[in-house]
């Protein structure tokens, strides 16, 4: 892996590749960029890929009283200007995907297409109301009260028991964030999804929803839901896995965005 560095506004990143399109790659709500590590070999000869922080998480900038989506948004902004990319792909994934949704409606000029991994949309108010109760648990009990639960809700029985190591590292990144940060991103990822509900229709790049069969938050629904809104949106459910799909479906993830993209 490429040795990261940092932008001039303190993002953290990383780039790799040989590709001659460039693919820019964001994690979800408590992680880094290094959930990113089992997808890379995959892409890395056809891509040239981007992968960053997002302010609050891993080695960026952690202020979280100025967090907001917006801010999430002007932080990728200035990445890709820095870096003078255009022509790009941009992938995010679960709260990274409603990082795609806000940037792609915004029309940026840079912005080839799209792809949203196992993202939140229009939740219904019985998952409202359960990510409520683990933002207020978090809030009382401190962010790793809700971690063990999460690794059952992200990862199938049998890759747990398969590859332990990956398991301890995902708890260790979401054990080493600062209380407060994470809280705030994870404040965003709960209550700012509205920012983008009946906006899509203003995306007008090819899009791609991903997300798997047994994912019990970021559904099937969901991602039929935005490819359906998406003037040229398409869907893929990938069997079995549950939401860190990316990771534990790595090589299946890599294919279905080949596909889309080449």
């Amino acid at each position: 892996m490429n040795k990261g560095t940092f932008s001039k506004s303190g993002t953290y990143y990383i780039t790799e590749g040989k590709g001659p399109k460039w693919l820019v790659l964001v994690h979800g709500v408590g992680l880094d960029l290094t959930i990113w590590d089992r997808l890379i070999p995959s892409l890395g000869s056809e891509f040239s890929i981007l992968r960053y922080d997002m302010l609050c998480h891993g080695r960026s900038p952690k202020e979280p009283e100025s967090l907001t989506l917006p801010a999430l948004v002007d932080q990728l902004e200035s990445l890709i200007d820095e870096l003078s990319l255009d022509e790009l792909t941009f992938a995010g994934f679960s709260m990274g995907g409603l990082l795609a949704m806000a940037y792609g409606i915004g029309k940026p000029k840079a912005l080839s297409n799209l792809v949203i991994m196992n993202a939140n949309y229009k939740r219904p108010e019985a998952t409202q109301a359960a990510i409520n109760e683990r933002l207020q648990r978090a809030r009382e009990e401190g962010p790793q009260s809700i971690i063990d639960a999460a690794i059952e809700r992200w990862f199938t029985p049998e890759f747990q028991e398969a590859e332990p190591d990956v398991i301890d590292a995902t708890k260790r990144r979401l054990n080493d964030n600062e209380p407060n940060a994470f809280l705030a991103a994870y404040s965003i990822f709960v209550n700012e999804g509205h920012q983008v509900n009946g906006k899509l229709k203003s995306i007008e790049v090819p899009t791609l929803a991903i997300t798997s069969e047994f994912d019990q938050n970021s559904t099937p629904a969901m991602a039929e839901m935005i490819a359906n809104e998406v003037p040229d949106g398409r869907s893929i459910i990938v069997p079995k896995l549950k939401h860190m799909a990316p990771v534990e479906g790595a090589s299946i993830y890599a294919q279905y965005m080949r596909d889309f993209l080449l």
